[in-house]
């Protein structure tokens, strides 16, 4: 899903996003979370231990990254993350290697 269209002021959007990731991998339905920092702990928490291929479009601020993928430890082995932007400097910002 791209990042950029789903997301506007406020941080409502970031926790549909959360919980968008968290029921399309687990396959439960998330409507719990109640914030976006409560979010990032079950994203950590649910999917530490599972193989994952996660695309992350089109974000335009870091925030965004933060929410969805902050590190690769939330992450199980074999993992692999995919992140695109139009914004080559958010990836400097981070220290994300880029080509």
């Amino acid at each position: 899903e791209n990042v950029r269209s789903s997301t506007g002021p406020g941080n409502g959007n970031l926790l549909n996003l959360q919980e968008k990731l968290l029921s399309s991998i687990v396959g439960a339905e998330y409507e719990m979370l109640w914030s976006v920092e409560q979010g990032r702990g079950v994203i950590k928490s649910s999917l530490r231990n599972r193989k994952v291929f996660l695309v992350v479009d089109d974000i335009d601020n870091l925030d965004q990254l933060y929410a969805l993928a902050g590190e690769a430890s939330w992450f199980g082995p074999g993992s692999r993350i995919i992140v695109t932007t139009r914004d080559k400097g958010l990836f400097e910002k981070s220290g994300v290697k880029f080509e």
